[in-house]
């Protein structure tokens, strides 16, 4: 059986569909990048650190930390909007 993955590889790449669908993806996720720093932005202005506003979002301190000094890559909608309403962002 002959190897057919770089071929199916470029295919998917290249379709007008697949690019459509990377694009889509990489404006949602500077999206969240930008929600994610107005969070961390509202947090420090009003004096609060990383650990109270976990306290107050009911997340986990080690998730806030992950969320606002690292890349996210699995954030759920659902975390987003906890902290928003931590803070009534």
């Amino acid at each position: 059986m002959a190897n057919n993955y770089p071929k199916l590889k470029n295919e998917l790449l290249n379709s007008p569909n697949s690019r459509s669908k990377q694009l889509e993806l990489r404006d949602e996720l500077i999206e969240v990048s930008k929600l994610i720093r107005v969070i961390d932005q509202a947090r420090e202005q009003r004096g609060l650190t990383k650990k109270q506003l976990a306290e107050l979002s009911g997340i986990e301190p080690a998730n806030i930390r992950r969320l606002l000094t690292a890349k996210p890559k699995n954030l759920s909608l659902a975390t987003l909007v906890r902290l928003s309403k931590a803070r009534e962002l």
